[in-house]
């Protein structure tokens, strides 16, 4: 088996808030393979976007591993840590706020070069020739600001930004969530060419499951900074087994055959979490076993992990009954839910 590009484990990041810690990212583990893109999914508050800005150690976590290429990012400083982030780069979710409105492109596009003091004048400007024809845009807009683009160049800008020091990991935080619909499938297509091409590896943070369907290999599925499921794109988005999994994949619409399952109420918050399960508050099968219980995240055959005491309880269609799970097979008692219904991302 090929070793994983990069490797986190138990992963934790707290904050204080008004004297109060609170847990954005709880213990969370993954790995990402080479050429490989790993999805990570949750609604807004989920922790997601912490836990991408840690991978590349634009933060330090309180505790965890970062493993990448073999070296462990985590105890390194200054100069070390540098080199090891130019093979770990990011592309920011909105590239109206993340791009210097006062720089070029070109400018923009050297940056990472100067900071990491890499080749000379005329070998940057070619490097900024080379990436910009990479992600599909001409050397006549280096000259340009951020704001005489639009906003699908302005996010291949960032995009040929993380490219510049020629890294094997993009973490990619919701590239396209503002977007349209147009330009959201012309990045997507542009990163899978990417990868085709150049064999780069994605961790693709994200709210979208479409898209997550689209691109990813592997789904890991957050909430409130834990792993509720995790396993193969296909195998987790036809065969949930958490009930979080379900509303996510049933607000897709992926098969046309399934109403939305409506979720209740807001994510709760990080620094009073709840007894037990977190996800017991919103969940349409909880009962009073979930208050008692914090499931732990287990492996139920080909990589797919969830943590839930009764795996598989809530159907795509929002009926409740329960699942064969390898061996065990107990009977179902469906319950009918609302036809049409919304979840919050």
């Amino acid at each position: 088996m090929t070793a994983p590009l990069l490797e986190v484990t138990d992963l934790v990041k707290t904050d204080n808030v008004c004297g109060q810690r609170l847990h954005a990212v709880d213990g969370v583990s993954l790995t990402v393979g080479p050429a490989e893109t790993v999805g990570l999914v949750g609604e807004s508050g989920s922790g997601k976007s912490t836990f991408g800005r840690n991978v590349v150690r634009l933060e330090t976590p309180d505790s965890g591993r970062v493993v990448f290429d073999g070296v462990d990012m985590t105890a390194l400083r200054g100069r070390e840590l540098r080199r090891m982030q130019r093979g770990l780069q990011m592309v920011f979710q909105n590239p109206a706020t993340s791009l210097n409105p006062l720089r070029t492109i070109e400018q923009t596009l050297i940056e990472p070069l100067d900071i990491h003091k890499t080749g000379d004048k005329p070998s940057r400007r070619a490097r900024v020739a080379e990436v910009l024809e990479r992600v599909g845009l001409g050397l006549h807009l280096s000259t340009r600001h951020p704001h005489e683009l639009s906003g699908g160049q302005r996010q291949r800008v960032g995009i040929a930004r993380a490219l510049m020091l020629d890294p094997k990991v993009i973490v990619a935080d919701e590239p396209t969530s503002a977007l349209d619909l147009s330009v959201q499938a012309q990045i997507v297509n542009l990163l899978l060419e990417l990868q085709e091409r150049d064999g780069l590896s994605f961790l693709f943070i994200t709210h979208d499951l479409s898209v997550v369907r689209h691109l990813s290999h592997r789904i890991v599925v957050l909430y409130l900074g834990r792993v509720v499921e995790a396993g193969p794109t296909e195998e987790v988005m036809t065969r949930v087994l958490h009930p979080y999994t379900a509303a996510l994949v049933s607000g897709t619409g992926h098969d046309g055959r399934h109403g939305r399952i409506r979720l209740t109420g807001e994510i709760p918050s990080p620094i009073d979490r709840p007894t037990g399960c977190a996800f017991r508050t919103r969940c349409p099968a909880a009962r009073a076993q979930c208050a008692v219980d914090d499931p732990p995240l287990v492996d139920v055959g080909g990589g797919h992990q969830v943590a839930c005491i009764e795996p598989g309880v809530v159907e795509l269609g929002g009926a409740i009954g329960r699942r064969s799970l390898g061996a065990r097979s107990v009977a179902t008692a469906s319950v009918a839910a609302p036809s049409t219904a919304e979840v919050t991302q």
